[in-house]
Order: structure tokens, then C-alpha cells, then sequence
């Protein structure tokens, strides 16, 4: 079974060049043969506890010699609980567990931008898998115990990092441990995956549904998964970015069908519906003034004389506001990082009139071209506030096509190494051969 894991993930590196083949398992909700659905008595079954694996747990983290080293000890305690305080991947060979579909997703992180090392590769390993489900009854229980529970932690955290990014700034892995978190629980879903008879489906689905996310995903995809031991040469860079990139799509992922997203270095906006999507040119802040990264939502615009000049705006506090109706010379310029920091938007007016045609307000849109046309003073409110996404995204797929965008603020290279875990920069125009 080593060998089989050779095979799914080759990694050789001479600090220049990486060579990488790996079978592709995971592609939001494809599953494999064979490998998906537990029998009919898995979850029942569960392996019979000789001691509580919550004992374990604790008697473990206070091992001086070996300790256990944990990402989610909160979320992993509420799973031993769902679970009625057994085993949840161990079991007697003759039993069918999702073990060997978890190992198969945690040799495959690469197509995802994210690395091995964060999922306790040292002591994941195939043939302890194998020895401990083929001699269950004669294994210790606390070897069995503690390679049960690294595999939890190793799934929470890779389904944690999809969902939430590794290095998001709002949501640090200790919050979302926490036990008053609000937010999307891995715990609960690896629950469901580990009853589901689509365990890689499940799994998979946790990940941003934006289109920007899914074509980076589909593309790394192709690079890093499509064919069985066929290899490609792709510039190392441009696996990094998409990787850093996909991350960035992580921190800012909405369920809102409807939302706006500008992009910082690509100076668009985007308004994205359920329909379609529409993009305008705007300006954004130099460099001595650069525009932040935020959300918030756009709940009201004004129009104003002489101008008339526009502003979209929240009633909560947001540090900048989306403007349009002047230098609209600006917008003739290829690179537009040219204000003090605001955005400001092309077409003002044909943004204002799709925001009403998605709250369904034609009235106020009437209204609101009287106004312009007298040229007098309006604001206009939304029933539905709009999710406004400021993001730094250097790269996207378009067509299959991979392009990247000027880094405008020189952000990409400190996130590539906190991402990759790296303390000097990466040497540039390395290949990675695939």
C-alpha cells in the first residue's frame, strides 16, 4: 500500500525543480469505485473501545515523551462524542471504514494549493493503516487511538482550510475551535461525510461555489491530477500563485446569490447574479494610498449635483465607499491603481439600475432617471443589501486560460511564504514538472 501512495504522490524536490504525479480523487464531488460507500454496518460498527478514545485524547496531550499534536482538539472532541466515544476510521479489515478514502484525499492536497506537512504525514502512513486493521484485536489501543485521532484532526483541519482558507485573517483556527463558534463546523459535516455513501462528495463540497474559484480549482486540477504517471512542465510560479490565490477566494466566499467583488490589481468590479455577471472598470488606490481589503454591503446610493455624482454606501461603518461620475478619464488607463484609496466605478448609473433590477425595485429605477435627467439630488435605499467583496486576487482562469494581473501592493510574496511555510523567497522562474 506504500506503493500505492508513491504512485498517487511522488514529491521530489533538488531545491529547484519538483516532480509531482498524482491520481486525482477529489473533484468537487466526484468519488471513487470502490472506495465511496462504507458497508452496510461501518458507522454501526465503529470499532468496539477498549478505552474511551476522549480518555485518550487527554492522556495523550499530556505525554511528555510523544505528545500529540492537534490543529482542533475542540472540534475533535465534539466529533468523539457524535460518535458515542469510539473509533471512527479503525476497524478489522473485514469491516469496510472510509480510512483509506481519507488517506487517498490527504495524498491529493496538492491540487488544492495546500501542502502535506499540515496534515500529519509523519505518522499517517499506509502500512500502519494496514497493520492495524489486518492485526486489529492485537494493536494497543492507544497506537490505534491516537492514529484515529490524528486522522480526524488531519480531515477537520483539510476541511477547515477549504472552507475557511489556512491563513485567514478574520477566522484563526483557535476561533473556530471554539465552542461558541457560528460558523460552518467541519465536525458536523465530517459527521455526515462518514455516513454519506459519497464520502469525497461531502468532503469536496465544503469549498467556495464562486465561478473565480472553481475555474482556479479546475485548472490546478488538470495540472496536478488529470492523468495517471503522465507529467507536465509547469512554471512553479504559476502553480504558487493560483495556489495563493485560491486561498484569498477562501477568506472572502459568500452564499449570496447576489454580490459585488472588486478586484484590487485587476481594478474591475464584478457584479455577480445568479443569472450572469456584469464587470466595470474602476480606479483603485496607489500605492502610497492603497485600498483596502474588506467586506461590507451596499445598502443605499445617492446621487448628487452637480454632476451628478454618485456613492454607494452603507449605513454601518465601512472604511471606504464605492464613488462613480468623475475622472472618467481614468478609466481609458490600462493600469488604474490611481486614487487615494476609494474605488471608484465606471457607468455609475447602469450599476445603480441592475442593483434595483435585482431588488426588484423598477419604480425606484424610473425614480431615479428622472432624477438624473432633471438633474437633481436623490439617495435611494435597497430592501436587499448587497455583499460588497474588496479582494487582491493576482490571477484567474478565464476559458480555460490562466491570467495573471500586476502586483500592484507586493503582497503576493509574503503570502506565498506564510502559506508554504518558507523563511527566505522562493527562487524565481523555478519549474515544476508535473
Amino acid at each position: 500500500m506504500e506503493a500505492g501512495r508513491k504512485l498517487l504522490n511522488g514529491v521530489e524536490s533538488n531545491g529547484k525543480v519538483f516532480f509531482i504525479c498524482c491520481i486525482s480523487i477529489l473533484l468537487c464531488g466526484s468519488s471513487v469505485e470502490g472506495l465511496s460507500r462504507p458497508s452496510e454496518n461501518a458507522i454501526r460498527f465503529l470499532a468496539k473501545p477498549e478505552l474511551s478514545v476522549l480518555n485518550e485524547i487527554r492522556i495523550q496531550l499530556s505525554d511528555q515523551k510523544n505528545p500529540l499534536h492537534i490543529n482542533y482538539p475542540g472540534e475533535i472532541n465534539r466529533l468523539y462524542l457524535q460518535a458515542g466515544d469510539k473509533l471512527l476510521w479503525l476497524a478489522p479489515d473485514t469491516v469496510k471504514m472510509h480510512a483509506g478514502d481519507a488517506m487517498m484525499i490527504l495524498d491529493c492536497v496538492l491540487q488544492y494549493g495546500l501542502s502535506h506537512r499540515d496534515y500529519h504525514p509523519q505518522e499517517l502512513l499506509y502500512d500502519k493503516l494496514n497493520l492495524y486493521t489486518s492485526k486489529f484485536s492485537k494493536i494497543p489501543f492507544a497506537k490505534k487511538a491516537r492514529f484515529d485521532i490524528l486522522l480526524t484532526d488531519a480531515m477537520l483541519t483539510l476541511m477547515n482550510n477549504l472552507h475557511y482558507g489556512k491563513l485567514n485573517p478574520e477566522h484563526t483556527a483557535e476561533q473556530i475551535d471554539a465552542s461558541g463558534f457560528t460558523g460552518f463546523r467541519a465536525n458536523n459535516t465530517l459527521m455526515s461525510a462518514l455516513k454519506s455513501g459519497d464520502f469525497t462528495g461531502v468532503v469536496a463540497g465544503v469549498q467556495p461555489k464562486s465561478k473565480m474559484y472553481l475555474n482556479l480549482q479546475y485548472r490546478m486540477h488538470l495540472l496536478e491530477g488529470r492523468y495517471t504517471a503522465e507529467c507536465y512542465t509547469v512554471p512553479e510560479s504559476d502553480i504558487r500563485k493560483m495556489a495563493i490565490n485560491m486561498e484569498r477566494l477562501r477568506w472572502v466566499s459568500t452564499d449570496n446569490p447576489v454580490y459585488m467583488l472588486v478586484n484590487i490589481p485587476a481594478a474591475t468590479l464584478n457584479l455577480i447574479t445568479p443569472e450572469t455577471s456584469y464587470q466595470f472598470k474602476v480606479v483603485v488606490g496607489r500605492p502610497s494610498s492603497p485600498t483596502p481589503v474588506q467586506r461590507g454591503v451596499v445598502d443605499f446610493f445617492t446621487l448628487a449635483q452637480p454632476g451628478p455624482r454618485w456613492a454607494f454606501e452603507s449605513n454601518k461603518v465601512m472604511k471606504i465607499s464605492i464613488r462613480g461620475g468623475a475622472y472618467k478619464q481614468l478609466f481609458n488607463k490600462k493600469q488604474r491603481s490611481l486614487s487615494m484609496g476609494s474605488v471608484l466605478v465606471e457607468q455609475p448609473a447602469k450599476l445603480a439600475g441592475l442593483l434595483l433590477k435585482q431588488d426588484n425595485a423598477m419604480v425606484l429605477a424610473f425614480e431615479m432617471n428622472n432624477a438624473i435627467a432633471n438633474h437633481k439630488t436623490k439617495k435611494i435605499n435597497l430592501k436587499n443589501p448587497v455583499p460588497v467583496i474588496i479582494t487582491y486576487l493576482t490571477c484567474e482562469v478565464k476559458d480555460g486560460v490562466m491570467i495573471t494581473y500586476r502586483d500592484i501592493y507586493k503582497q503576493d510574496k509574503n503570502l506565498e511564504m506564510a502559506l508554504y511555510g518558507i523563511k527566505q523567497p522562493f527562487i524565481i522562474n523555478n519549474k515544476i514538472n508535473l
